[in-house]
């Protein structure tokens, strides 16, 4: 059944004490913001807040993506041109982390990234493409590679990526396969960025000037706008 459209209303605004938030993922009911040094956590329902610190104290978060329903990714820098992505669970006692992929890289030149059990994806402004690594066998493929202007966003999918480009105004989908040519492209979208999937397959795109979410069916076409109100 196609999802309705859907007309959202915050209930509560909850302050960050001055922190610069970077990115944030669903934590269970709480919700994880990415900051300087580790993730704030949000109780969403009485809006108390946590601070978690990460190793080292001194990472800079760019991007998180929940692991499950306890577990987070984050796409982080470590010291010059050097990134991890680490895994971390917050509410647990021990809260250990283990690094899941190491890379050099101008952090600049990041934008999002997306892990599955199998692959890690990552945005790239400068290479205008998308690296997916194979977390098993470390082998890396270039997705969209010379037809991508800037990957803003990626979903990653069994077989298949997701990736919105913010100037271009698109959204695509390619097989995960050197040199792939896009399986379906969805155009005329206002700055496309964060992608996710409901388990029907439906996709949510957010537009970058934040006001707007588009809803696209499976196959790529555009159904209708789902209007975040903010009070």
């Amino acid at each position: 059944m196609e999802p309705d459209r859907l007309e959202l209303q915050f209930k509560r605004h909850i302050g960050i004490d001055g922190e610069l938030a970077c990115s944030t993922a669903w934590l269970g009911d709480d919700m994880a913001v990415g900051v300087a040094g580790g993730f704030l956590i949000i109780n969403t329902v009485d809006g108390s807040k946590e601070k978690t610190k990460m190793v080292p104290h001194n990472a800079v978060i760019y991007s998180v993506q929940s692991v499950g329903k306890f577990a987070l990714a984050a796409l982080c820098k470590v010291s010059k041109n050097k990134m991890e992505i680490r895994l971390s669970c917050p509410h647990s006692l021990s809260n250990k982390e283990s690094i899941v992929h190491e890379f050099e890289e101008e952090d600049e030149f990041l934008t999002h990234m997306a892990i599955s059990d199998t692959y890690i994806a990552i945005c790239s402004l400068q290479r205008k493409s998308i690296n997916v690594i194979d977390r098993k066998t470390k082998h890396s493929l270039a997705v969209g590679s010379g037809k991508l202007q800037r990957p803003y966003g990626v979903l990653l999918q069994q077989n298949h990526i997701v990736v919105g480009d913010l100037d271009m105004g698109c959204v695509f989908k390619y097989k995960l396969e050197e040199d792939s040519e896009p399986e379906w492209i969805c155009e005329g979208l206002q700055s496309p960025s964060g992608i996710c999937e409901d388990k029907d397959g439906y996709l949510y795109v957010a537009s970058n000037d934040g006001k707007v979410i588009y809803l696209l069916s499976p196959q790529g076409d555009f159904l209708c706008l789902c209007l975040v109100l903010i009070y």
